[in-house]
């Protein structure tokens, strides 16, 4: 729990404000691009849910396009499955829909009566600081530019 909640930590560095990318972190995705079952077991916890979603944003922002589609689907159908609230499900979808660039979902994700994120957001969502970092998130993040000098 410890290390996913660690390598989550480090995504949401390395895609909101780095711009190389780490080979550590690239390896340790494709573990879960390989392996279809371990990514379906992050859907067990609620921060696995969000470490999830990372890997995904990671996924597009190394432009693994077709593998960013697959796992996307995956997610929608195992977030559609948890036993929790359709507003919840309905904004982490739209964001995360929005956020790889599959679809325009900014008005519904940038307003804070949508914005529920967790269990805990009728909180969370009177914590300025979470708020803003939402609003940061969901303008999306720059894709690696992989060269090869010839």
């Amino acid at each position: 729990r410890k290390t996913r909640t660690y390598l989550g930590y480090l995504l949401e560095k390395y895609i909101f404000e780095e711009e190389n990318v780490s080979m550590f972190l690239y390896k340790k995705i494709l573990e879960f691009v390989k392996n279809e079952y371990k990514f379906i077991s992050l859907f067990s916890h609620e921060e696995g849910v969000f470490l999830a979603q990372y890997i995904l944003f990671y996924l597009r922002k190394c432009n693994h396009d077709d593998d960013t589609l697959r796992l996307f689907n995956l997610f929608v159908e195992k977030v559609n499955a948890k036993k929790t609230k359709q507003h919840y499900k309905n904004y982490l979808i739209k964001q995360t829909s929005h956020i790889l660039g599959f679809s325009d979902e900014s008005e519904y994700i940038n307003n804070p009566k949508n914005m529920e994120t967790h269990m805990l957001s009728f909180i969370m969502n009177s914590i300025p600081s979470f708020l803003e970092f939402e609003l940061i998130k969901n303008k999306g993040f720059k894709i690696f530019e992989i060269k090869c000098d010839l």
